[in-house]
């Protein structure tokens, strides 16, 4: 675990110390470095830690102006690798590649998925191999989990559902109270900063991930985790490190919702 986390905090740094300026690079690190989920779940073995390094690093190549060597060709690999850890990884990323492709971003947007699909194909075989069954994979999350989601509201209600799932969202965004108080301010982040960037897709994705979270946690979840949140730590956080560097106004609400 130790390993995972010192490699996601390497991927990040470098990264931001190409990308910000002087001036705003420690700000964006602290950022980065310091969003509670990543460092709640560091110090378990769980396959969402492995997930949350390949995804970032793939959303690190998106945002990257300077496109690496065999940029395309690691597309490719980092979305397959992706679908063999989580299915949460999986499900983001797939709406990561139909965003990109509406976005113009369509090689990318392909590469993506037929990625995901290769990974699932491999791991359809290995079930196979091992069960006789290739959509193992799937067919469990919807049998075993689903009774679990099923159990948990017949007992606690769904309102109490609900508001598990929510507490694990504003525990991966915690600026979502503020943004829907002053959508004004966030049109005019997005207008302004993110409309021309792959920062915008993986956005919408990131909004995306969070409702389909709310609204699986009724079927699929034994509980609303926030661990299922943790491969869009990343988004969240550098969404929150690029409207704290914008506007002055976002401070004195977060000052005043502190205090």
């Amino acid at each position: 675990p130790f390993l995972l986390q010192l490699i996601y905090v390497i991927i990040i740094t470098n990264w931001v110390v190409k990308t910000y300026p002087v001036a705003k690079t420690n700000r964006t690190l602290f950022v980065l470095l310091f969003w509670p989920l990543p460092i709640l779940f560091a110090g378990f073995n769980l396959s969402e830690s492995l997930a949350l390094i390949l995804v970032t690093y793939l959303f690190i190549l998106l945002l990257k102006e300077t496109k690496p060597k065999l940029f395309f060709l690691q597309l490719f690999l980092f979305a397959a690798l992706s679908a063999l850890t989580r299915h949460e990884a999986t499900a983001f990323l797939g709406m990561l590649g139909v965003f990109l492709f509406l976005f113009k971003y369509r090689k990318e947007g392909v590469l993506i998925i037929s990625g995901l699909f290769f990974g699932l194909l491999v791991f359809s075989i290995w079930n196979y191999s091992q069960i006789n069954e290739p959509l193992f994979w799937l067919s469990s999350k919807f049998n075993a989990s689903g009774a679990g989601a099923k159990d948990i509201i017949e007992t606690y209600g769904l309102s109490a559902r609900i508001s598990e799932s929510l507490l694990a969202v504003f525990f991966v965004f915690p600026l979502i109270p503020f943004l829907l108080q002053s959508p004004k301010i966030f049109n005019q982040y997005w207008t302004s900063s993110v409309s021309k960037s792959a920062r915008q897709p993986i956005y919408l994705s990131a909004f995306s991930f969070i409702l389909i979270f709310v609204l699986a946690s009724l079927f699929f979840f034994h509980g609303a985790d926030p661990k299922y949140l943790l491969i869009a730590a990343f988004p969240f956080a550098l969404l929150t490190s690029d409207l704290l560097h914008s506007f002055s106004p976002i401070r004195k609400k977060i000052i005043y919702y502190s205090i």
